[in-house]
């Protein structure tokens, strides 16, 4: 599912999410490199996501 996300994400060009393991399980790993980051993309990113 994350995969599935992150590949969306990334196509429309709103965000490169990077799934990561860790203890076993599969987490995102975001960075905002982007100082105009908004808010509202973050929430956009989270609901992508989770």
């Amino acid at each position: 599912m994350l995969l599935i996300a992150a590949s969306r994400l990334l196509a429309g060009q709103t965000g490169f999410v990077a799934p990561k393991g860790w203890h076993g399980e599969t987490i995102a790993r975001f960075a905002f490199l982007n100082p105009q980051t908004t808010l509202e993309t973050v929430r956009e990113i989270l609901d992508t996501t989770l």
